[in-house]
């Protein structure tokens, strides 16, 4: 049986190839690191170009995580939409 008081979980997402999209969208996510629980571990970073994402948490806040989780990747795709919007934009006024 597990210990439930030492178990974690921990979700890492990698989205490859953002290259300067990765810096603008760890930007923006990091003031909601200050908010976080503090059993909450969130960490965004880049590396290599890629944007990884690492959320870590007691196993019973396992439904927190994947709400945490969840958000995040919301969050993600709303940025990137509005990052290449803009960019279509900036290319049409060229």
């Amino acid at each position: 049986m597990v210990n439930s008081l030492l178990a974690r979980i921990k979700v890492v997402v990698r989205v490859k190839g953002l290259n300067e999209k990765a810096r603008a969208i760890v930007e923006a996510l990091k003031p909601d690191d200050k908010t976080a629980p503090s059993w909450l571990h969130v960490v965004e970073r880049i590396e290599g170009g890629d944007l990884v994402l690492e959320v870590e948490a007691p196993l019973e806040r396992l439904g927190s995580v994947r709400n945490t989780v969840n958000e995040i990747l919301e969050f993600l795709y709303a940025s990137l939409k509005t990052i290449e919007a803009i960019g279509r934009e900036s290319e049409k006024k060229q």
